[in-house]
């Protein structure tokens, strides 16, 4: 049984024009027509017409047909990773996502500490609902969402992360969603790096890599080293973007972090 050669043959959705690629790092070139790599790793030939759709990519974003399906072929098994248009929009992003339609989704379960950060850290951008997960100091956590103008739901009995997200997900009218846990910080910008992807019509979800608060003593050195030398165990692998798919997600990457409501 054989592939077909790239550039030729039917195949999914191309990815659309103004997206650009970013080769993986462990992405190998062996002459101008066969690459190495991906998950799991891969030899790929190309034959002209892939070549030259290559030769495209490299110099700058999908502009042909054929570049757009190579670029497809290209992310779906992690040889390399999308770039959204950057040329148009409000602050370089997409028409209609420089300023996504979102609503932010918290689970909380004491802790108001942690809450209080990560709400503070947020920002009022967008619409957010906290859900009070059976929480001990339920006061504590209502003061804060009404301090930081957030919607409070409460559960009179904890379940868990799980069903906290999906009980606040029930209220959420946007076209899209993102899962924020309370011990998280992040500015509003995170939304906007993220949703720019859902230019694609093909991507329903998209995470952030989630990096450790590092501070002084064995742990805060420890955390420092895993992330600098990558948890997927190669060094620089934590940074690099990768493919989340059914049966795995990449090192680093949250559950549920983001995704387009159908």
């Amino acid at each position: 049984m054989t592939r077909p050669a790239a550039g030729s043959g039917p195949g999914p959705a191309p990815l659309p024009a103004g997206f650009s690629v970013v080769f993986d790092p462990q992405t190998q070139f062996v002459g101008t027509d066969v690459l190495f790599g991906g998950s799991p790793p891969r030899l790929l030939r190309l034959n002209p017409a892939g070549q030259r759709a290559l030769d495209e990519l490299r110099r700058g974003p999908v502009c042909s047909p054929a570049a757009g399906k190579l670029a497809r072929r290209l992310t779906d098994t992690g040889l390399a990773h999308p770039r959204p248009p950057r040329e148009s929009g409000a602050g370089g992003r997409p028409p209609g996502l420089a300023h996504p339609d979102v609503t932010v989704v918290i689970p909380a379960r004491d802790r108001p500490a942690y809450l209080d950060r990560c709400l503070a850290a947020l920002g009022q951008s967008y619409p957010v609902i906290v859900v009070d997960d059976g929480s001990r100091q339920a006061a504590e956590i209502a003061g804060l969402c009404r301090r930081h103008g957030a919607t409070l739901i409460r559960r009179p009995a904890s379940g868990g992360p799980g069903p906290a997200r999906n009980d606040g997900l029930a209220q959420v009218t946007t076209p899209l969603v993102a899962f924020l846990d309370s011990d998280c910080e992040t500015g509003p910008e995170w939304i906007t790096s993220l949703a720019a992807h859902f230019a694609d019509p093909l991507v329903a979800a998209v995470a952030p890599r989630v990096q450790p608060v590092t501070g002084a003593g064995s742990a805060g050195r420890y955390l420092e080293a895993r992330d600098r030398h990558g948890r997927a165990g190669r060094p620089g692998a934590a940074p690099h973007p990768a493919v989340v798919r059914a049966d795995r997600g990449p090192a680093g990457a949250p559950r549920g972090a983001g995704r387009a409501r159908r």
